[in-house]
């Protein structure tokens, strides 16, 4: 019998994060970190067996942060006997009814975005691009605002200067690949995954210096241990010019519905008309 598990990174909009914990709760445990600078206190939502909310790391935009706060809660969940674990953000909601929830559930599917980063793949794409894989990155403890990313762009243009990073030394065996950062799959993946990763130092080591890696550590090594058996992530995001994710409007909705998504991001819990468009029951 399924036994689901979802793994949240949180940092703010409570009120959207209550809604999304709410509801999640209906279906399995729910496994919450929230950053240690969010204002979000622990105690935000009435206590429940099924809930369990740390606040251990501060996280860190592009940081090997967000990967560690996910693995933090991943090793919690499969502990409690977690067999079906879902990686989302705080302001992700289901976009599908409890019916078909519940069926995506029960399936326990692989589904992640893994899309293998080639030599030719990679001699085409632009060099900010290719500097995600082949310079280091130390991100600041500032906010994702106009300072943090003054100091992140001067750090890039200092680690350019430096020697590149051989992804393919680093990762061996492992086919180096990037894609959306939420994901679906069993606690049995999940655990091969990390057992793979600690048979290889070179490879942890590699995703700990390099920019982005929670959009490329878990996509490399699910792929490693699933392939050729890769799905495509099933939730939505609207990725805007800037790189940043649209917030969701009627009009994604639409299209949403036209498509097999189980989960969207972002929401906001002050667009009442887009959250009261979700048809759940």
């Amino acid at each position: 019998m399924s036994k689901p598990a979802f793994l949240i990174l949180a940092h703010e909009d409570q009120p959207l994060l209550e809604i999304l914990t709410g509801h999640l709760l209906q279906f399995g445990a729910v496994y919450i970190h929230l950053d240690k600078k969010s204002s979000i206190r622990t105690d935000f939502y009435p206590g429940h067996s099924n809930l369990h909310v740390y606040k251990e790391l501060s996280i860190r935009w592009g940081h090997w942060s967000m990967v560690e706060a996910t693995m933090l809660l991943a090793d919690k969940a499969i502990a409690d006997g977690a067999s079906y674990l879902s990686y989302l953000s705080g302001i992700t909601l289901p976009v599908t009814s409890n019916e078909k929830f519940k069926a995506f559930l029960d399936e326990e599917g692989d589904y992640f975005e893994a899309n293998q980063i080639t030599d030719e793949e990679f001699a085409k794409r632009n060099r900010s691009f290719q500097h995600r894989f082949t310079r280091r990155y130390i991100a600041f403890r500032s906010r994702r605002n106009f300072v943090g990313r003054l100091q992140r762009r001067i750090m890039r243009e200092v680690f350019a200067i430096t020697p590149k990073l051989n992804y393919k030394k680093a990762l061996g065996d492992v086919t180096l690949c990037h894609g959306i950062g939420f994901w679906s799959v069993t606690a049995a993946t999940y655990s091969q995954a990390m057992a793979a990763t600690k048979a290889r130092p070179s490879l942890m080591k590699y995703f700990k210096a390099v920019e982005i890696s929670d959009e490329t550590f878990f996509q490399s090594i699910f792929r490693f241990i699933t392939a050729p058996k890769a799905n495509t992530a099933r939730t939505y995001v609207d990725w805007v010019g800037s790189g940043t994710p649209a917030f969701l409007t009627e009009n994604h909705l639409k299209a949403i519905a036209e498509r097999d998504y189980i989960f969207a991001r972002k929401f906001r819990s002050t667009d009442t008309v887009v959250l009261q468009k979700l048809k759940w029951e």
